[in-house]
C-alpha cells in the first residue's frame, strides 16, 4: 500500500520563531507534512525560506531513491499575499507564523478560505476581535489551533503524569522566565511580544491548577515588559503553596540579567499535595515525593512541545477528533493577561470568572 500523501501546508509569515521551533518541527515531520508555499511581509525573506525548503525536499527525495531526471515537484512556491496563499489548491492547512502589522486581521483574512490554521504568531490581548473570530470559526467548523505549546513540553507532560499518579493535586506554581529578545522586525510592526509571552506562560500555569483562576494581581502591565503577577484560586489570598489558602500561580518575567541562575531558561517550581517538582526549560525535571530522595529525569530525547502541537494540529486538519487547544483557550489566556494589565493599573487585584468566555467580571 503506498504511503499517504503529505499534507500541503502554507506558511504565512516567517517570524523570529521560524528558525526555532517552527522550521525544525516541519522538517522532523517531513513524512507527514510538506510546505507547498510561503509568503511574508518581507519578500526576500520568503524567497530565502522557499529556496531552503526546496533544497530540503530535493535531498529527501534523493534519499528515498527518486531518479535524478524525475520531474521536480519539490520546489516551494513564493506567493505575494495571504489570500493567494490560502486559495492555493495544494495548501490544505496554514501555519500563521508571523502576522506582521496586520495582527488578528491576518487570521480574519485566512478564515475566509475555510482551511485549518495554526496560529503561531503573537496575538495582542487588547485586540477585541478574538471573541468574534472564535465564534466565526466555531460556527463554520474551521479548525484554529493557537500556539499554546508550553502545555506539551516533555517536562510538562511528564509532570502531569506525576500529578495524576504520585504527586497529587497542585497547590502552587512559581515560575520565572526571561523576556523575549528584541527583534527589529517585530519592533517595527509594534508586535505585543512581551504580552504574548506572558499570555502563553499564564495559560501553562493555569492549565496545571486544579480549579479556575478567580483573581489576578500584578505589579506592572505585561505589555510593558517585566512584571510579576499572581493567578489566584482563592480571592484575597496571596499564592503561598500551602494546603489551605494561597493556591494559584506566581509568575515573574524579567530581563535575563535580572534573573538568578541560568537567565535564558524558563524555570518553575510546582508544589503539590505529596511533593514538589522543579522544571528547567522544556526538558529538565526533578521531583521529590514526601519522605523519598529526589529523582531527576532528563527528557531531552523526547519530542519538543511545538512538534507535539503541530502533530495534533495536523491530525485535526485531516478530520481527526483528538483534543487540541482552540481559540476559546486562547481567549482565556488573553483574559488573564488583560486582568494583569487592569490590576497593575488599578494597584489592586482584579476578580475574574471563566464562564462566558472568561471575560472580566465587574467588581
Amino acid at each position: 500500500m503506498p504511503a499517504p500523501a503529505a499534507i500541503g501546508v502554507g506558511v504565512a509569515g516567517l517570524g523570529p520563531e521560524w528558525a526555532e521551533p517552527q522550521r525544525p518541527a516541519l522538517e522532523r515531520l517531513a513524512g507527514r507534512v510538506r510546505v507547498a508555499a510561503v509568503c511574508d511581509a518581507v519578500p526576500v525573506r520568503a524567497r530565502g525560506a522557499a529556496e531552503d525548503l526546496s533544497r530540503l525536499y530535493t535531498e529527501l527525495s534523493a534519499e528515498q531513491g527518486a531518479p535524478e531526471n524525475a520531474p521536480r515537484a519539490d520546489a516551494v512556491a513564493v506567493v505575494g499575499g495571504l489570500s493567494a496563499l490560502a486559495r492555493r489548491p495544494d495548501v490544505r492547512a496554514i501555519l500563521l507564523g508571523d502576522p506582521a502589522w496586520w495582527g488578528l486581521g491576518s487570521l480574519e483574512l485566512l478564515l475566509r478560505a475555510d482551511k485549518p490554521v495554526l496560529l503561531a504568531g503573537p496575538v495582542d490581548p487588547r485586540d477585541d476581535r478574538l471573541d468574534a473570530l472564535a465564534a466565526r470559526a466555531a460556527s463554520a467548523g474551521t479548525v484554529v489551533t493557537p500556539d499554546l505549546s508550553f502545555r506539551f513540553t516533555p517536562a510538562t507532560l511528564r509532570l502531569r503524569e506525576l500529578i495524576a499518579t504520585t504527586l497529587g493535586e497542585v497547590y502552587a506554581v512559581h515560575l520565572s522566565a526571561p523576556l523575549p529578545a528584541a527583534h527589529p522586525l517585530r519592533d517595527a510592526c509594534d508586535q505585543p511580544v512581551a504580552a504574548w509571552h506572558f499570555a502563553r506562560l499564564a495559560d501553562w500555569a493555569a492549565h496545571l491548577l486544579p480549579g479556575a483562576v478567580r483573581e489576578v494581581a500584578a505589579t506592572a502591565d505585561p505589555h510593558a515588559g517585566a512584571t510579576a503577577a499572581q493567578l489566584r484560586l482563592d480571592a484575597g489570598d496571596r499564592v503561598t503553596g500551602e494546603a489551605r489558602g494561597g493556591r494559584g500561580a506566581a509568575l515573574t518575567l524579567a530581563a535575563p540579567e535580572d534573573l538568578a541562575g541560568s537567565a535564558s531558561v524558563v524555570k518553575a517550581t510546582v508544589r503539590c499535595e505529596r511533593g514538589v517538582a522543579t522544571l528547567s526549560d522544556s526538558h529538565g525535571l526533578r521531583y521529590t515525593i514526601r519522605g523519598e530522595p529526589e529523582r531527576i529525569e532528563d527528557l531531552s530525547t523526547e519530542r519538543p512541545g511545538f512538534d507535539t502541537l503541530l502533530a495534533l494540529f495536523l491530525r485535526r486538519a485531516v478530520g481527526g477528533l483528538i483534543p487540541a487547544p482552540d481559540l476559546h483557550d486562547l481567549g482565556w489566556a488573553m483574559t488573564l493577561t488583560r486582568a494583569a494589565t487592569a490590576a497593575a493599573q488599578a494597584g489592586e487585584p482584579v476578580s475574574i470568572s471563566q464562564p462566558g468566555g472568561g471575560r472580566l467580571r465587574p467588581r
